[in-house]
């Protein structure tokens, strides 16, 4: 609820920009033709546009940020597998030295017995 709360903030907001920024087209335009003496209209249609641009750029922007957010998602699951991976050679490591350590044993035995023998 507190994130519907925000999106309705933010999307007021975002209303009141779009106004503002109409606006102040509007007056740049009475002082463009203050200094140019030409004139330059502000229309509906070009409302419309800025609206539809700022859309663009948004939406482009959207795909960026989940294109980021889906790499680093795969590159967390990615370290977690790897740390489950270590801790399963950790474990197989302990059998092993286990098993190195009968053998070494078992080869010193046998170099005793070789080394008496001769």
């Amino acid at each position: 609820q507190i994130q519907d709360e925000e999106a309705d903030a933010v999307r007021e907001a975002l209303i009141m920009h779009f106004g503002t920024v109409h606006r102040i087209v509007n007056e740049c335009t009475v002082e463009y033709f203050e200094k140019y003496r030409r004139k330059v209209y502000v229309t509906p249609k070009s409302y419309l546009s800025f609206i539809e641009s700022y859309r663009d750029v948004y939406d482009r922007k959207v795909r960026e940020v989940e294109e980021l957010a889906s790499a680093i998602n795969s590159g967390l699951f990615k370290l977690e597998q790897a740390s489950a991976d270590v801790e399963m050679m950790k474990v197989e490591l302990k059998e092993k030295e286990k098993t190195l350590a009968v053998a070494q044993e078992k080869s010193a035995g046998i170099l005793q017995d070789i080394t008496s023998s001769t």
